[in-house]
């Protein structure tokens, strides 16, 4: 059994959220001869599995905690004296800070087995995989919070044959499904 964490900082966050956590674990278990010694096709069995977080800022905009006044004529000039002619200059927001923005998470999640078969003549290898991602990036407004979060899923699996039996023969069958 293993396990890490990871610490990343990147200053396009504002104070306070600039760092990320990013744990895994991940173990493997050889299954003794005593748990198959009376299935003799059987001659090695491991299950394996893990989890794990990592961290993204690929979407952030490095301005995003930060609030931001602009001029521009068709957002901040009023006809204060309403000739219709003579607009005055104003200010508007051009972007609205947001200073909660904060790491993209990927998890992802796996659970496998590798078994040695026949007298050692077959492998095979099977993988399920599990990612997802949420995203927590705040730039519009809805109601009265301001963000955008979504949250993805991705579901995938792996089949590894490998047969020494007559001659050498392998395939590998993989899905993935979004």
């Amino acid at each position: 059994m293993a396990g890490t964490i990871r610490r990343d900082g990147a200053s396009v966050f504002a104070p306070g959220h600039q760092y990320g956590n990013f744990p895994s674990v991940t173990a493997l278990e050889d299954l003794p001869g005593e748990f198959h010694e009376n299935i003799d096709w059987i001659n090695d069995l491991k299950i394996r599995g893990g989890w794990g977080e990592s961290g993204s800022l690929s979407d952030i905009n490095p301005t995003m905690p930060t609030r931001y006044i602009g001029q521009q004529v068709n957002q901040s000039y009023y006809d204060i004296n309403g000739t219709s002619n003579s607009p005055a200059a104003g200010l508007y927001t051009a972007q609205y800070g947001n200073g909660v923005t904060t790491w993209e998470k990927d998890i992802l999640t796996n659970i496998g087995f590798d078994a040695t078969l026949i007298h050692n003549k077959i492998d095979l290898t099977g993988n399920g995989i599990e990612k997802g991602r949420r995203v927590t990036v705040y730039s519009g407004r809805t109601g009265n919070e301001w963000g955008s979060c979504r949250s993805v899923r991705q579901l995938g699996g792996c089949t590894e044959y490998r047969d020494r039996c007559v001659v050498d023969v392998s395939w590998v069958c993989c899905q993935q499904q979004a």
